[in-house]
């Protein structure tokens, strides 16, 4: 679709067929539509196999009877619900061209990939569904930012990525406790637990079962808060190359190009990330809690861990935080009768997301995250 870049963008329409705008390499509408699905459904489960396979690892370690049962049909059934929904998209748009007899702005791709990712959403997992359309939320608003920045009318602010990090880790980490079926939260859960609750006045590390340590509960806080520090940097930096080295031997790259993820500086960096959100979080909560309750000192203590992100800026992961954050603030004031609970409100969010997102994608690549420009030429072999 790179040939309606230039019309695409100036709000003009065409009369040119629809294989010489959406499908060049290809003349016919369903030849293209079912090539599609030949094209990104090995390419799509090479990528959701490597998700599915270190998120069971960690879970449940090296088991044969989850990777059969719950690994491989997981990934197959993402995968399909991907191919469908790129398939579609040009079926819906060779559709669309043949029914109006032209192209105009939202007819290549916006209305198309609304449609079949609506169609497509259904097939996955309905516990799949939240976290898919907050992804996709994100990559929206990422793209819409950077494209207002691009043409002069909002202007970025500095270390805004870190302000925002900050607000939405403070409402996660309050929200810690109260919403335990959020993978996110989940994973917050098991970096930052456990608290360090006040006994008597002081400080006692709910892991310390060392009576020595006991007495001396300062010098059982910086020990513990070492550990998990150290603990976190290994979770950032092995988990980040592992996928990366999975990803690469899916590919059929060579084995000498294994070591590079390992060596290379962004795992390194996420690395030390993890290791100071969560050392600052569980020091902050520690000082907090001799004079506030729980609820306060761990909101104060999320903003304070949320500086880490100055180690590692990244405006996708501010940004996805932020909107857990306000998805969990929506959910709670729902819960008080303050706002109204939309039912299967996350597809038609979902398709809206999808939409803006492939939209953006086609109209302003540069604008749109790196690591979903990536993949969106990997599952397609750069045929877009």
């Amino acid at each position: 679709m790179s040939l309606s870049r230039n019309w695409i963008s100036k709000w003009k329409s065409v009369d040119d067929p629809c294989w010489e705008i959406c499908h060049p390499w290809d003349n016919s509408c369903c030849g293209t539509s079912v090539g599609m699905v030949f094209v990104m459904f090995p390419r799509c489960f090479r990528v959701y196999l490597p998700l599915y396979l270190v998120s069971d690892l960690m879970s449940h370690g090296f088991n044969v009877k989850a990777l059969v049962l719950h690994t491989l049909p997981n990934s197959l059934r993402s995968t399909t619900f991907l191919t469908l929904q790129g398939s579609l998209l040009f079926t819906f748009s060779c559709l669309l061209r043949k029914l109006l007899g032209r192209f105009y702005m939202y007819t290549p791709v916006f209305i198309p990939i609304a449609c079949s990712s609506f169609l497509g959403i259904l097939l996955e997992r309905k516990e799949r569904r939240p976290p898919l359309s907050s992804y996709m939320c994100v990559e929206a608003a990422y793209g819409l930012y950077y494209t207002l920045k691009s043409r002069g009318i909002i202007k970025s602010v500095p270390n805004g990525e870190v302000m925002l990090f900050s607000f939405a880790l403070s409402v996660l980490c309050h929200s810690m406790e109260h919403h335990g079926k959020d993978l996110s939260l989940s994973f917050l859960r098991f970096l930052l637990n456990p608290y360090f609750p006040v006994v008597n006045g002081s400080i006692v590390n709910t892991l310390c079962r060392n009576t020595l340590l006991a007495r001396y509960p300062t010098t059982a806080l910086i020990l513990s808060v070492a550990e998990t520090c150290g603990w976190s940097f290994l979770i950032g930096y092995c988990g980040r190359s592992l996928s990366s080295m999975v990803t690469m031997l899916l590919r059929r790259k060579t084995f000498t190009n294994l070591m590079k993820p390992w060596l290379h500086k962004n795992n390194v960096q996420f690395g030390l990330f993890l290791a100071a959100l969560t050392g600052i979080y569980k020091l902050s909560l520690a000082v907090f809690r001799q004079f506030l309750s729980l609820s306060k000192a761990s909101l104060l203590a999320g903003a304070l861990a949320g500086l880490s992100m100055l180690i590692c800026k990244s405006p996708f992961t501010a940004l996805y935080g932020a909107v857990k954050a306000i998805e969990i603030l929506y959910w709670k004031y729902v819960q008080v009768g303050w706002l109204p609970s939309v039912r299967h409100a996350n597809i038609p969010l979902y398709s809206l997301a999808t939409a803006i997102a492939i939209h953006l994608t086609v109209c302003e690549p540069d604008n749109v995250s790196k690591q979903y420009w990536s993949f969106i030429r990997n599952i397609t072999r750069d045929s877009t």
